[in-house]
């Protein structure tokens, strides 16, 4: 083995014992491709593709149910806080504010396919994030980075959702 690859090996334990005892669970929820039902509650118009109920308390006049699914990922967590509001992060998609949250995680634990390290993640498709139960959503496209060439993390920048609150069933 060639001094290189043990040095990026080495690097490699390190960053996974850190995530592995330093990481906080993050829950992404996600609507599952293909698991839309009809609502029980209504009738769905397949021709406008919604309800002939614009009101339906179960499906906001939607006609359809998607199914949420959840995926827990260890990841390590960085709230940007009013003591960051001077020491300005600069990403390609604009600035991270204060409130702001930096999520990374290995790469295969959020790839939707392992086969592709440039193919999309669960963050891409998530409906919402939630990170210390607080709800969250995407601010900017997860950036993928790794050692030597190799991609091997993904970082999320994640923005409080403030729409509407969640209580967490996990």
């Amino acid at each position: 083995m060639k001094r290189r690859d043990r040095l990026v090996l080495k690097y490699r334990r390190a960053i996974d014992w850190a995530r592995t005892y330093l990481a906080a669970p993050v829950v992404v929820i996600y609507y599952y491709t293909g698991t839309e039902t009809d609502c029980p509650d209504c009738v769905y118009d397949p021709i406008n593709k919604e309800s002939i109920d614009p009101s339906c308390p179960t499906c906001s006049g939607r006609g359809r149910i998607q199914t949420e699914r959840a995926l827990t990922v260890n990841a390590n967590v960085s709230w940007r806080g009013i003591t960051d509001q001077y020491n300005y992060m600069r990403l390609p998609g604009g600035n991270i504010e204060a409130g702001d949250v930096i999520v990374s995680c290995k790469l295969n634990d959020v790839l939707l396919d392992t086969g592709k390290p440039g193919g999309q993640t669960y963050f891409d498709i998530a409906h919402y994030i939630l990170v210390n139960d607080r709800k969250c959503k995407l601010l900017t496209t997860p950036l993928r980075y790794g050692l030597a060439g190799d991609l091997y993390n993904c970082a999320a920048v994640l923005v409080l959702d403030t729409t509407e609150t969640t209580t967490t069933t996990t």
